[in-house]
């Protein structure tokens, strides 16, 4: 193995260092009785623990306990009392614990993003919850439960890293946390966003923080040009769609009644069969909640529609909606925690036992994002091959007891992480494709 993912290793062993995680229990008041329920033990059932058995009852729990101390000698209803407001609290702080994990800067896995210090991949997703926590985490209720969570989560697409990780109430949009997102974006930095986040305000501001941004186009968006007189004309977006233009374009466009963001415009043409795919969705959708769809609305299936503030040196039009693609990478990270992670089977009728799920479930995810990354890096470097990030996470349950039985040891530990970093860079590896290159490879061949 190469020597420059032992750090990363490190990092996680030091994460899971007893002594730390005793003075958090100690702080949070979990460290009561630690005799019988070690921090350790109780941080490694609700997490590894969790990805090994995603639905364990309390009486596997305490199995699975035993595998990292073989003396453990609490009964379910004792884990039971623990599982408390105070282990909420313990947990909530090892997660934030697990935010502070930082990786290295990534070795030109994709030459066209070079130009940016790091690509921020910006989404959200609804987990529904036990409606014992819609206090906490209200969702809109009606047919379903009355209690869910979103996950507002930003990666970083050159290290495969969060960037940003915050739990919100079911009812916040997503453009309301697109002006916090927006904070953790440097000067030189790129945020790829879907529509749901579109904010003139937030755009202005990374504008203001010389940052930059790509996303999909709010059609109701003012869109202005500057004449030669200096003044700004309004633009109508129809006239501009309708005139025959080719399958690509882009124009250089102010968004915003006020703001008058500079930006470019770029428009792709879809495809006949794309837009008929797209009009049958939107129907089906108007049809369920019984609304009547625009002809405006209809119309617009044809095009897709982005803004960026990226020169056109860096980002030719050609490339822009291979470059929004990237988004998918997120997409996957979404779908691997609702699969593999368990967070669609957080049950449970007390408040405290939920959060203990979702807290640690939350955990898992962290620590998994920052060693995919880093895998991902090193096999790229080693065989310029790809790591899968489902495969990844699907393969998680298989080796969650190996690290358990060692994770209170840190050199057998580290062993243990050297194994599974193996076995992962070996058997999770993406897929070759003869007919369609991943967007990665799409890229890197526009590159050369």
């Amino acid at each position: 193995m190469n020597q420059s993912i032992i750090p990363s290793l490190q990092q996680t062993i030091n994460f899971f260092s007893e002594e730390t995680i005793n003075q958090i229990a100690k702080e949070t008041g979990f460290s009561v009785r630690k005799r019988k329920l070690p921090a350790i033990v109780f941080l490694g059932l609700f997490t590894f623990g969790l990805i090994q058995k995603a639905n364990a009852t309390l009486v596997q729990l305490v199995s699975i306990g035993k595998r990292i101390l073989p003396s453990f000698r609490i009964s379910p209803q004792g884990l039971h009392q623990r599982i408390s407001k105070l282990a909420v609290d313990f947990l909530m702080r090892m997660f934030a614990k697990s935010l502070s994990l930082s990786m290295d800067k990534d070795e030109k896995l994709v030459p066209l993003l070079e130009a940016f210090d790091r690509v921020h991949l910006l989404d959200s997703s609804y987990i529904t919850l036990p409606e014992e926590v819609a206090a906490l985490f209200a969702a809109p209720g009606g047919s379903g439960s009355k209690a869910g969570v979103k996950i507002q989560l930003m990666i970083d697409y050159k290290t495969g890293n969060f960037s940003h990780l915050r739990l919100t109430d079911a009812l916040t949009p997503d453009q309301n946390y697109m002006h916090i997102a927006q904070k953790h974006i440097a000067k030189g930095e790129l945020l790829i966003h879907d529509l749901g986040y579109f904010s003139q305000d937030a755009l202005g501001a990374l504008v203001k923080a010389e940052a930059f941004f790509l996303g999909r186009f709010q059609t109701q968006t003012a869109l202005y040009i500057k004449t030669e007189k200096g003044d700004y004309k309004r633009l109508q977006l129809w006239e501009i769609l309708q005139k025959p233009n080719q399958d690509l374009t882009a124009i250089s466009v102010f968004l915003g009644a006020k703001a008058f963001l500079p930006c470019r415009l770029i428009i792709q043409r879809l495809p006949d069969e794309e837009v008929k795919k797209r009009k049958r969705r939107l129907r089906a959708r108007a049809k369920k909640k019984g609304k009547t769809l625009s002809q405006e609305k209809l119309a617009l299936c044809g095009w897709n529609l982005y803004v960026t503030n990226v020169d056109l040196s860096v980002f030719p039009a050609g490339i822009v909606p291979c470059i929004y693609s990237l988004r998918w990478q997120i997409e996957l990270v979404f779908k691997a925690i609702k699969s593999h992670l368990g967070f669609e089977l957080i049950v449970g009728k007390r408040e405290a036992r939920i959060c203990c799920q979702l807290y640690g479930r939350l955990i898992v995810l962290v620590l998994s994002l920052f060693l995919t990354g880093q895998f991902r890096q090193h096999l790229w470097r080693s065989c310029k091959r790809e790591l899968s990030l489902l495969k990844t996470f699907a393969h998680l349950p298989i080796v969650a007891p190996m690290i358990l039985a060692h994770l209170r040891y840190p050199i057998r530990l580290l062993t243990t992480l050297k194994k599974v970093a193996d076995e992962i860079m070996t058997l999770c590896r993406m897929d070759k494709r003869k007919r369609r290159l991943s967007t990665a490879e799409t890229l890197r061949a526009i590159a050369l």
